[in-house]
């Protein structure tokens, strides 16, 4: 396969994968070294996707956030191990943890996920395994406990 035309195929078949939803760089690198690019080709497939602002890893961090917070109610520490799994940095992590995440917030979004989950049940429900339920979802021990004592 000559140079250029792999260039095209691992542009398209990137263009293709960030056409689903938004990706962390490391996602699109990945996915094309998965499907046997050059890491030459992969490079600059990545160095032109940045250029024309496809691939940001901060705006993809800030998506993120907010889809995972708002819209699943998931804590502050389970959104933060997902994005670094996906390869984004740690300085734009906290900086943008900085700003979306209040302890009022947290609670009011464990509290949602806790009605969400037990329903009306939640009285019968032992306190230890609500708060297990919580930590599984990103909530630290103190968000969790005051969530619990909010909802009684």
């Amino acid at each position: 396969m000559n140079c250029s035309n792999e260039s095209e195929k691992a542009l398209a078949s990137a263009r293709r994968f960030i056409g689903y939803r938004p990706r962390s760089i490391k996602e699109v690198r990945e996915s094309l070294k998965e499907k046997g690019f050059s890491t030459v080709v992969v490079e600059e497939i990545i160095s032109s996707l940045i250029e024309e602002g496809l691939l940001d890893d901060e705006a993809f961090a800030k998506m993120w956030i907010e889809e995972r917070s708002n819209h699943k109610n998931l804590g502050k520490t389970r959104v933060k191990s997902e994005l670094r799994s996906k390869g984004v940095a740690s300085e734009i992590i906290e900086s943008l943890m900085e700003t979306g995440y209040t302890e009022e917030e947290e609670i009011t979004r464990a509290g949602s996920l806790l009605n969400k989950k037990f329903r009306n049940r939640l009285n019968e429900i032992d306190t230890e395994k609500q708060v297990s339920f919580l930590s599984r979802n990103g909530f630290s021990y103190s968000i969790a406990k005051k969530a619990i004592d909010s909802l009684k």
